[in-house]
């Protein structure tokens, strides 16, 4: 029988619609179109911790992309959220021309324990810790990050891309050992939970530069600290700018119980970027301090209480 090309048109005329919306549908999906069907690439953030981990999902709550070009002048800030990091979504920097981006990236400045220099120039983009009469607060959990980014005239990269942010900061984490004899010798007659006492940590810079190198001011630390279970004076991780030959100081009524600079063994006070400084401080039944003990472990360590 022959077929009738009035009922061939009927069919193929909602077909060719139907594959027209399917294939709007997948570019409206992708969010791009190129030429050629060429691959659609993409410029995202990911933060790693000190093992090179990835912790997008877990260690940024904000993140701020200080974007120079190839003379290393300023052009715009990128914010992103908390969402569209864990999304990792698309980061678009859209000019006019192939450009040779440099990206300063840092995360976790939305807390506001710092503040950052934005300058037309490179070099003067900082981030200083805010401190007042040399005692700098608590850093919030600061990541960095740079990158150099190829981008095409009016938007979009020549390759999937990735720009990666890693801890900048160290903690201290310190307890005493036998510190009742310190106690008994200054304050015999006062409950020892009554007596105000203090941890000090000193000798780090303030801040930091556009390669994330420190810079600034030589500042202190006043870490936050208790009584524990054993009646020991104990600070548990606390965050501060790394640091070496640092010094930890602990006072009772703003008397110096003890200073130490080293360990045992002479080995210099230490604490390196995304690693935690332990130090216990042992006392003698004379009150003097009798042992410094330090040990490093990397970020995220568990254990407050190090065996040495």
């Amino acid at each position: 029988m022959k077929k009738s090309k009035y009922n061939m048109k009927q069919i193929n005329h909602p077909c060719r619609w139907l594959l027209a919306a399917v294939c709007t549908a997948a570019l409206t999906l992708t969010g791009c179109i190129q030429e050629n069907l060429a691959a659609c690439y993409k410029l995202t953030l990911k933060a790693e911790n000190a093992k090179g981990e990835d912790v997008t999902g877990l260690a940024l709550t904000d993140a701020s992309l200080y974007v120079f070009d190839e003379d290393y002048s300023y052009l715009e800030t990128v914010r992103l959220t908390q969402n569209q990091i864990r999304n990792r979504e698309e980061i678009r920097l859209i000019y006019p021309e192939d450009r040779n981006l440099h990206v300063v990236a840092w995360g976790n400045l939305s807390g506001e324990n710092q503040t950052v220099t934005e300058s037309k120039l490179i070099e003067e983009l900082t981030v200083m810790l805010k401190s007042r009469d040399g005692l700098a607060q608590k850093p919030d959990d600061l990541f960095y990050g740079n990158r150099l980014v190829l981008t095409k005239a009016g938007g979009g990269i020549y390759e999937d891309d990735t720009i990666v942010v890693r801890p900048k900061l160290s903690q201290v984490n310190i307890v005493t050992e036998n510190i009742r004899y310190a106690l008994e010798k200054n304050f015999p007659s006062t409950t020892h939970e009554d007596i105000d006492c203090d941890y000090y940590v000193n000798r780090t810079l303030s801040g930091f530069d556009y390669q994330g190198q420190l810079t600034g001011d030589s500042v202190y630390y006043s870490p936050d600290a208790g009584w524990d279970e054993n009646k020991e004076y104990f600070a548990p991780n606390y965050r501060m700018c790394s640091g070496d030959n640092l010094g930890v100081e602990l006072t009772a009524e703003d008397r110096t119980l003890a200073v130490a600079t080293h360990d045992d063994d002479g080995k210099p006070l230490k604490a390196p970027e995304a690693g935690v400084l332990y130090v216990v401080l042992r006392f003698a039944e004379n009150g003097s301090l009798l042992s410094v003990r330090q040990a490093i472990r990397p970020w995220g360590t568990v254990d407050d209480h190090i065996e040495f």
